[in-house]
């Protein structure tokens, strides 16, 4: 802020940092505390956290006590990172604050908590979602990368899926994902009806829900519920495709994220998914606002998995895919987009890492990636994480593979002993479509994603 504007006094920038940046960060740590707390607690806790919050004398404590005759003290740690961050604008500090500002901003982060515990957190999820989320993702580090003299790939608008789930209406369905994914997936939108009223309206909100249910997918394989909220993931995102025709750059994103979804090993995906993940590929790549690096990517993501599942040739495909990837990751719009780096590079270096016949070779690629993501970028990750989260995707997708051919197997020897030609023509029409491996799945939940992907196809 104050680079931006230096005639400003440091103080005021200073100030505006912290009440737009700061406070919601302490508000959210101190919240996840009083969520921790048992039921019975939380309601007398957090009044006597406003208590606390607005008594400066009291900086040392990290304790609430609670009063009456169940008199206990509560410890809330994070009061240290609180008092911490409020230190450092002290009278005699760097980044003085005059007294009155700081106990403005001390009233403004009680006031926080005098609000019921889930309005507080949809508050907050906006709150740091306009600073996380919703900004031009990207965008400030390829501005540097340009000055700097490199290739700024990365410069563009955000998506409509991280726009679409920062809307007001949809907080509640977030909300409904992350503490009953049960109902969740039965949820049902307007985009599903045959002709909305309005169509737009309806696909962003479907692009919303999206986000959230693919959110409850993420890393959360063997899960109960995950399967079907994969199925309702890439239903919405196909219906939103349908519903913003009239909208190409917004129809090419929910092709994007749905072709993403399907392949990428870190989201737990239903067997329905997994069938049509090639075939979402081919359909996003027709696009004419494609990224050819990101299809590359996408291909790379399932001849990956089709390795190791036991296809000993898609490993040079894979690695093939990989590298034209790699060569087009800068390359503006035919490159990576915002989000493609943070998930290109880290499977890139456990890709790498899983082919034994590199050899000397893998030492001076992985360098490359490290040089390209770290230093070009500044983009850091866990690789630990990030391994793990692939090979459980992988080992999912092996699984789900050798149960289908266990029942083709079966299907094929109930098929010899049939008569009946109608059943029969039934079945060739859902199990040979295209070159999946068959759905295993419910005939009329199999034909209605076939439908929309041809209805997407033809357009």
């Amino acid at each position: 802020l104050h680079s931006e504007n230096p005639r400003e006094a440091f103080a005021t920038s200073v100030a505006a940092a912290f009440e737009k940046a700061v406070l919601p960060a302490l508000a959210w740590g101190l919240m996840v505390r009083l969520y921790e707390l048992p039921e019975d607690l939380r309601t007398a806790t957090q009044a006597k956290l406003v208590e606390r919050l607005l008594d400066e004398n009291a900086a040392a404590g990290i304790e609430v006590a609670l009063g009456g005759e169940a008199y206990r003290k509560v410890s809330i740690p994070y009061l240290r990172m609180t008092e911490a961050w409020f230190r450092l604008c002290a009278e005699d500090k760097l980044c003085a604050l005059p007294s009155a500002i700081r106990s403005r901003l001390r009233q403004n982060l009680a006031d926080r908590f005098r609000l019921p515990l889930g309005e507080l957190d949809t508050l907050l999820w906006h709150e740091l979602g306009a600073l996380y989320v919703a900004s031009t993702a990207g965008s400030e580090r390829a501005r540097a990368v340009a000055q700097a003299g490199g290739d700024a790939a990365f410069m563009r608008e955000r998506l409509a899926l991280f726009e679409a789930s920062g809307r007001v209406e949809i907080q509640d369905f977030r909300l409904l994902t992350e503490q009953r994914p049960d109902e969740a997936v039965q949820r049902t939108f307007a985009c599903e009806q045959e002709n909305p009223p309005a169509r737009i309206e309806a696909g962003l909100e479907a692009c919303g829900a999206a986000f959230w249910l693919a959110r409850a997918c993420f890393g959360k394989h063997g899960r109960p519920h995950a399967d079907a909220a994969s199925a309702r993931t890439l239903l919405l995102l196909l219906r939103a495709a349908v519903m913003l025709r009239g909208r190409p750059e917004l129809a090419a994103t929910c092709l994007r994220y749905a072709a993403g979804f399907a392949t990428n090993p870190r989201y737990t995906r239903s067997g329905l998914v997994i069938d049509f993940q090639a075939r979402l590929v081919e359909l996003y790549a027709r696009d004419p606002l494609a990224r050819p690096a990101l299809v590359e990517q996408f291909r790379g993501r399932i001849a990956w998995q089709r390795w190791q599942a036991g296809d000993k040739a898609a490993k040079s495909r894979a690695l093939d895919h990989y590298m034209q990837a790699l060569a087009l990751h800068d390359k503006g719009d035919q490159g990576l987009d915002a989000e493609g780096p943070i998930h290109f590079f880290p499977e890139l270096v456990v890709l790498l890492g899983q082919d034994s016949a590199q050899g000397k070779r893998a030492e001076p690629d992985l360098r490359t990636v490290d040089f390209i993501t770290q230093r070009n970028y500044g983009i850091y990750f866990d690789i630990e994480k990030e391994e793990r989260l692939i090979n459980a995707g992988l080992a999912e997708y092996r699984s789900q593979q050798a149960y289908l051919v266990q029942e083709r197997a079966r299907e094929a020897q109930a098929q010899t002993s049939r008569q009946d030609d109608t059943a029969a023509e039934e079945r060739a029409d859902v199990v040979g479509f295209g070159e999946e491996f068959g759905s295993l799945l419910k005939r009329s939940d199999y034909r209605k994603y076939q439908a929309l992907i041809r209805q997407l196809w033809g357009q």
